[in-house]
């Protein structure tokens, strides 16, 4: 069974007057499954900023943010390439029409049969940062182009990959040593800066680092002529730095150490900047009962896996009413345990909005004890039957939800506001 169902194959239009909160209600009144929606508008809002503040850099959409196809398609028809991790996001890419010379398989590490399936595809271009990948890419497609990932320093990122991708400057050598024993075609470099909170000076630090790998590889006869820096783009409103002060230390960077003129190419791999604003995800209050103190349990005193990270915007004091919703951490929720996320309720469709603001706390709806979706938050007095509505859930949110308890099931209504 699929994980959602499309409302509608014909893209709603919709007033730019009409809010989300009265879209969402037309749709869920007589249907209280969990329900996205999806502005497309949105996502070319996005590219077009994109296209102003970087036009030397070529977006590579990470289908892994969210792989919808509606959303896919969209970028592709308006000439987004794809970065895939995966022989089943290359499969996709192919159903889909991309050109191959659009896709680049990201992946440092990939599985034999994904690496053969690129090879009978012809998508040539792919990433490796480990001896061990230069052999298996010289044995099964050794005329792949390879892009060297490098290490850099990503310590300002929430979401950090150093410690399990790219290669640190001391194992440069013996890499480009054993790519040119092999035969492989070293074509290129990428990094990533990390996801959530990296600021300008990391992407033009590792721009730099970039050019180092860049002229070592000369001295081996290798002449690049690509340059991938990687995702770490923030997707909405509230991150720690705007798009347009990063864009601005990218450019600065490239015109310094790769000026047009060395007519290298560059690309990039946002995800959640092209979706994470495009979605509002709206659930149904399932139930409710006031939280009697002398019986709350200390949720920081509980032994799990480090579910800490979602609480910074909550309040420090106690709850006073608890809410269940019918998704969780184990569905759409789950970015607030892989992906950083705070989750922060942003209106709701009521019966009735009297009474005072409540202390309140918000369950998912599976029986395991960690789904807890907002450990506590101010909110108004919302009743069993009425809808939460959750903004910027594009990014890292269905992609990665599970069906646990037979949950994570939710329909999709496509809008433009064009």
């Amino acid at each position: 069974m699929a994980a959602h169902t499309e409302i509608n194959k014909d893209t709603e239009l919709v007033s730019l007057t009409e809010s989300t909160s009265e879209i969402a209600r037309r749709h869920m009144q007589d249907d209280s499954s969990p329900l996205f929606i999806v502005d497309l508008s949105v996502v070319l809002k996005q590219l077009l900023l994109w296209e102003e503040h970087l036009p030397r850099v070529r977006p590579l959409y990470a289908m892994k943010a969210n792989d919808d196809e509606r959303v896919c398609r969209l970028l592709i028809d308006h000439g987004v390439g794809m970065e895939v991790a995966s022989k089943h996001e290359l499969q996709k890419c192919v159903e889909w029409g991309v050109p191959r010379e659009n896709i680049l398989f990201g992946a440092p590490v990939k599985e034999n049969s994904h690496i053969k399936y690129a090879q009978i595809q012809g998508i040539t271009r792919c990433v490796a940062d480990s001896l061990s990948e230069l052999e298996k890419i010289s044995l099964l497609y050794p005329e792949a182009s390879v892009y060297m990932r490098i290490a850099v320093n990503d310590s300002e990122a929430r979401c950090r990959f150093s410690s399990k991708f790219g290669l640190f400057e001391s194992e440069w050598c013996p890499f480009i040593e054993r790519a040119c024993e092999l035969g492989i075609n070293l074509c290129g470099v990428s990094f990533h800066v990390g996801s959530g909170g990296s600021g300008p000076l990391a992407f033009f630090d590792a721009i730099e680092m970039a050019k180092k790998a860049f002229e070592l590889a000369k001295d081996y006869g290798y002449h690049f002529k690509h340059l991938d820096v990687g995702g770490g783009f923030a997707g909405s409103d509230s991150a720690t730095f705007e798009f347009s002060v990063v864009a601005s230390a990218i450019n600065v960077a490239l015109n310094e150490f790769f000026p047009e003129r060395d007519c290298v190419n560059v690309y990039a791999e946002p995800g959640r900047f092209f979706v994470a604003k495009s979605h509002t995800y709206a659930v149904s209050v399932i139930g409710k009962r006031a939280v009697l103190q002398e019986h709350l349990v200390d949720s920081d005193a509980i032994e799990r896996p480090s579910l800490e990270r979602f609480s910074e915007h909550d309040s420090a004091d106690r709850a006073e009413v608890a809410l269940w919703i019918n998704d969780g951490l184990y569905g759409c929720f789950n970015c607030a345990v892989f992906d950083h996320a705070t989750i922060i309720p942003d209106s709701f469709i009521m019966k009735t909005a009297e009474g005072r603001v409540q202390k309140t706390k918000i369950f998912g709806p599976t029986c395991d004890s960690i789904d807890v979706v907002v450990q506590c938050t101010n909110m108004p007095p919302v009743e069993v039957n009425d809808k939460i509505l959750f903004a910027d859930m594009g990014a890292y949110t269905r992609s990665a939800a599970s069906r646990f308890n037979g949950y994570g099931y939710y329909r999709v209504l496509y809008v433009n506001r064009e």
